[in-house]
């Protein structure tokens, strides 16, 4: 038995639309110099979200200012799955203190995630969220993945199979991962002269 598992869950795809419809989303943000809907720790963000990260993060809006329904279709079918799997029975014995989840979700906030030579995000969570996801387009290992932290504060130890610091991904080409959003994280620098693509979201459960 594991005793209070943490799921994150991976997914590839090869759905060459969804490329196609990314390649189309970076071309017009670079003709139209719209940059509303980068990160706050991208390059040219917009001050309501540099200051203030967390409290305007619902300023980003990818996904209703840019429709993209092939990649919103896979994502979808990713989330339903990650939510099915987290949607554990309550016990009896512990119905008086958890709340069981009701079903149903949406996209609360997304945007995408420009990364250039030598930068990487900082360690941070997503506060106010429950499942957030992180989607890489045409990466390479050597743009920098992403590493989650074990919240086990005992991890330090180096005992019973734990890692200190945490588990590493690399950022695999066409694939997304989900995870809970009080999960600490962050990415690597990025070693190319390429930027690094990715689209972030958070997901929110009633």
């Amino acid at each position: 038995m594991n005793l209070f598992p943490i799921k994150v869950h991976p997914k590839e795809h090869q759905d060459s639309e969804i490329i196609q419809e990314i390649d189309d989303l970076i071309s017009l943000l670079n003709e139209t110099q719209d940059w509303s809907s980068v990160s706050y720790m991208s390059p040219n963000a917009m001050q309501e979200t540099i200051h203030g990260t967390h409290s305007k993060q619902h300023l980003l809006q990818l996904f209703k200012k840019h429709l993209m329904p092939k990649l919103t279709s896979f994502l979808g079918e990713e989330i339903e799955e990650y939510v099915q799997s987290i949607s554990q029975q309550v016990p009896d014995s512990a119905s008086a203190y958890i709340e069981p989840l009701k079903g149903g979700w949406e996209i609360s906030q997304s945007w995408i995630n420009i990364c250039p030579k030598g930068k990487n995000f900082v360690r941070h969570t997503h506060a106010g969220q429950t499942i957030s996801g992180v989607y890489y387009h045409k990466t390479r290992p050597e743009q920098g993945g992403i590493l989650f932290y074990n919240p086990n504060p005992f991890a330090k130890m180096c005992l019973w199979g734990c890692e200190e610091e945490g588990i590493y991904f690399d950022p695999v080409p066409q694939s997304v991962i989900l995870f809970p959003s009080w999960l600490e994280h962050q990415t690597e620098p990025n070693r190319t002269d390429d930027p690094r693509y990715s689209i972030a979201f958070n997901v929110h459960l009633p």
